[in-house]
């Protein structure tokens, strides 16, 4: 349960945007609902392992693969790292190769190449400081409820939005709201082990004195084929269903084992 979903404008189904920030940092903050509602289920809908072997005369070749598909997470790893600008989620828009917009800023006179066009609308009323010092009353555009930031931008009352300030706002703990950066379905397909074996035949086993020879190599935790979790973090790092664990709060890192072996029958 929680009350920090985006609010939602019902006539034009966007997000509601609040400028109270926008004059200091040149960007607008999405509004929580304030609506206490269920965010999702955390048990997932399939969880399965697959195993699969070959052999071909002497040799011997095993695969395993484990997987889950279904039920949400959240990363707080992911939140927190992308609102203060440790991961790489948090690029998008902070400069021209990162998607960013070059705008001069009406406050500061300052060229910026980091500006982004939130989705969301401004609502009917809402004043808006301009960089002259006068303030702009937000009217109705293509929606009665007011307009969006989009229209805004085309008509000259407000910068692009600062790519730093919106993502920090919209990630952090007092304005933070539910988004894709760190709250996600989990599918994972983990290449969990590999192995190839060779038995040797009799003849050369008995050569150093034995019935039975075979020489094997192993692999575990080679990587995942799928990952849905946001910045390539470990899916597995969440378990269980409780309030407290459907949540990833620390960086708990993947690790790779190879092993080889002799097996020798005397």
């Amino acid at each position: 349960m929680s009350d920090s979903y985006p609010l939602i404008d019902e006539t034009s189904g966007l997000p509601v945007l609040n400028m109270a920030a926008y004059s200091s940092y040149h960007t607008p903050i999405l509004r929580r609902s304030g609506k206490v509602e269920e965010v999702g289920n955390s048990v997932p809908d399939f969880l399965g392992s697959i195993n699969t072997t070959l052999r071909y005369k002497n040799w011997t070749l095993s695969a395993s693969f484990d997987a889950r598909f279904g039920g949400k997470v959240a990363s707080f790893n992911s939140r927190y790292g992308t609102a203060y600008g440790y991961t790489k989620t948090s690029l998008q828009g902070r400069g021209n190769n990162n998607g960013g917009y070059t705008y001069k800023s009406v406050f500061d006179g300052i060229t910026y190449d980091n500006g982004i066009i939130p989705e969301g609308i401004v609502l009917k009323g809402t004043s808006i400081p301009q960089g002259d010092g006068t303030t702009y009353t937000v009217g109705t555009g293509q929606y009665s409820s007011g307009e969006t930031y989009q229209e805004l931008i085309n008509a000259g009352h407000v910068d692009y939005a600062n790519a730093g300030a919106w993502t920090y706002f919209t990630n952090n703990w007092g304005n933070g709201v539910i988004n894709d950066n760190w709250f996600v379905t989990l599918n994972y397909i983990a290449f969990r082990d590999l192995s190839l074996s060779y038995a040797f035949d009799s003849k050369i086993a008995n050569v150093i004195g034995c019935r039975r020879l075979a020489l094997s190599a192993q692999a575990h935790n080679l990587g995942y084929l799928l990952n849905s979790m946001p910045n390539h973090e470990n899916p597995e790092a969440i378990a269980g269903t409780t309030t407290a664990e459907f949540r990833q709060r620390q960086f708990s890192g993947i690790t790779t084992s190879f092993t080889f072996t002799i097996k020798a029958t005397f």
